[in-house]
């Protein structure tokens, strides 16, 4: 496994630097929208955040967290999502991070069929984050997500597999995870990751045969907002 990390603005000001000491990358989050109003926002560290990771060589990629507001306003914030980070280099990939109830797969899905349209990504760069439990209550068909990345949440020091040991954990449909976020809160190891918040998420990347799972690509796409890219689904 490879170890990274990812962070917001809630880590502060962040030594890029001293972080890839014990890092191999980092995943950046881009922004929200507010939860009564849908209005969206960029997470305001994520230039600052793009361009440390850039200069100290950390590779990254980035997430969005999703909240539901219907199928139009999820393709907005996929939208969104593309314009705050579409001028950094994305080697590890696009997130969308669904930690909320009331997620609707249709709308979810919706938002990554977007995202693809805008940034031209291939489906080995967009991923969804979440925690089973979650992820599986949610209604709809989840099929059409597992040619996607899967990056699942699941705090357990002990276990060498997320799915290990709790077959509850296993998020569907995918056979295999990604990436797993395995520490996060009241883990007192921010200052060894170099940012400011005493906790910071800490994740796994999985290895096949010693080689990364997700593709090592880089990806410096720019397409003009308005553009209309099509984008063929096998």
């Amino acid at each position: 496994m490879i170890e990274g990390t990812d962070i917001s603005f809630w880590q502060g000001i962040v030594n890029f630097v001293k972080m890839k000491l014990g890092a191999a990358f980092v995943i950046i989050r881009a922004g929200s929208c507010n939860s009564v109003t849908g209005a969206l926002y960029w997470d305001y560290c994520v230039a600052t955040n793009a361009e440390g990771a850039e200069e100290a060589d950390l590779s990254k990629g980035f997430y969005w967290y999703y909240r539901e507001f219907g199928i139009e306003h999820a393709k907005k914030q996929a939208r969104f999502f593309w314009d705050a980070i579409r001028e950094w280099t994305i080697e590890e990939g696009l997130f969308c991070d669904v930690e909320v109830y009331d997620a609707q797969l249709k709308n979810v899905l919706a938002f990554m069929v977007e995202l693809q349209r805008v940034s031209c990504l291939p489906d080995e760069k967009l991923g969804i984050y979440s925690r089973a439990l979650l992820w599986n209550s949610l209604a709809g068909d989840n099929s059409p997500f597992k040619r996607f990345l899967c990056w699942v949440a699941r705090y357990h020091a002990t276990v060498d597999h997320p799915w290990n040991s709790w077959p509850a954990g296993h998020m569907q449909p995918w056979d295999e995870y990604d990436y797993w976020q395995w520490s996060a809160d009241g883990n007192n190891r921010g200052a060894e990751f170099g940012v400011d918040s005493d906790d910071i998420d800490l994740n796994r990347k999985r290895m096949k045969d010693g080689i990364p799972i997700a593709f090592p690509h880089l990806f410096r796409v720019t397409v003009p907002v308005g553009d209309l890219v099509e984008v063929a689904y096998e």
